[in-house]
């Protein structure tokens, strides 16, 4: 619930007050970026055969290559971007691939409501030493 309502009114009001205009430019350039994202996909699936039994039940052949591929996209993204509000978002793709590949090698949620503390408490602290940087000094090469 956090994130779904919280986490964007918070970034939208970061934009905001931070007078971003313009998308800023990545490291690598788009077009190569979706190569990379699209052999990361593909990367994302080669493992995650190896973890799929077809007799087993509770696992679908999808949800773990989906998990990986959206982690892995995220690390990319998050190297590739140069401002922190960029790489905020990109740090929330991998947090979600992250807990798809908990959930489908689980099968349910009997122990990720530890995850969710652990993220809750994660956010709290990297947006309260974010804020504290950024206020300290508003000439500052993230923003």
């Amino acid at each position: 619930m956090v994130k779904v309502i919280l986490v964007p009114i918070f970034l939208e009001r970061l934009v905001v007050r931070m007078d971003i205009r313009e998308e800023i430019k990545p490291i690598i350039n788009v077009p190569l970026s979706v190569v990379i994202s699209g052999g990361l996909t593909l990367l994302g699936y080669v493992v995650a055969e190896s973890f799929y039994t077809p007799d087993e039940q509770g696992l679908g052949h999808n949800e773990l290559a989906v998990a990986i591929s959206l982690f892995l996209i995220g690390f990319f993204t998050m190297i590739n971007r140069r401002k922190a509000l960029t790489q905020v978002l990109a740090l929330l793709s991998l947090e979600n691939g992250l807990f798809l590949a908990a959930i489908s090698l689980t099968y349910g949620m009997p122990l990720m409501w530890n995850w969710e503390f652990y993220s809750m408490c994660w956010w709290r602290l990297w947006c309260w030493a974010f804020l504290s940087t950024v206020s300290a000094n508003p000439s500052s090469p993230w923003m």
